[in-house]
C-alpha cells in the first residue's frame, strides 16, 4: 500500500476534524509511513479517535521523533481506549 507519509498526515488531519468518531481500528501497516505521518497519527489522538482500540504501524520506517511524538500523546491521554 503506497499512500505514504502525505496521505496519512491528510488521513489523520480528517479524522482529528472528527471524521470518524467511532473508529476502532486503524490499519497502517506498510503504507511507507514516515515520521510526518506518524506525528500527524500522534496529533489526531490528541483531538479525536476516542473510541480507538487498535492501532496498527508495522511495517513502515520512521524515526524516534514520530515515536516519541506518539508516546507524548498516549502520556497526555490520546486514545483512550488503546
Amino acid at each position: 500500500n503506497a499512500l505514504s507519509g502525505s496521505g496519512v498526515a491528510a488521513l489523520a488531519g480528517a479524522l482529528a476534524r472528527g471524521g470518524l468518531p467511532r473508529l476502532k481500528s486503524l490499519q497502517l501497516y506498510h503504507t511507507h509511513l514516515d515520521t510526518v505521518g506518524v506525528e500527524a497519527v500522534a496529533e489526531s489522538g490528541k483531538r479525536g479517535l476516542r473510541a480507538l482500540e487498535s492501532l496498527s504501524l508495522h511495517g513502515n520506517s520512521f524515526a524516534t521523533a514520530g515515536v516519541d511524538a506518539l508516546a507524548d500523546a498516549l502520556r497526555g491521554g490520546a486514545f483512550p481506549q488503546l
